[in-house]
């Protein structure tokens, strides 16, 4: 039988991304999506582990993020 720890190890992970304001807008919808995961109370669903994490729109600096989440 699995312990905790190889438990963990093999539930699915799901990184949902969404990104910064575009030009004057104050938020984009996307960061709602990314929100509303992170302050629900388990982020564990059966077999998955799930995160969400909001993207600057400047490439280098959302591909740096992105991989800090990986």
């Amino acid at each position: 039988m699995p312990n905790e720890r190889q438990h963990k190890a093999s539930r699915l992970r799901v990184l949902i991304s969404g990104f910064g304001p575009f030009l004057d807008e104050k938020i984009n919808p996307s960061e709602h999506i990314v929100h509303f995961v992170n302050s629900c109370d388990s982020h564990v669903v059966s077999s998955l582990a799930v995160r969400a994490v909001v993207l600057p729109l400047e490439f280098d600096k959302a591909f740096d993020r992105l991989k800090a989440q990986l």
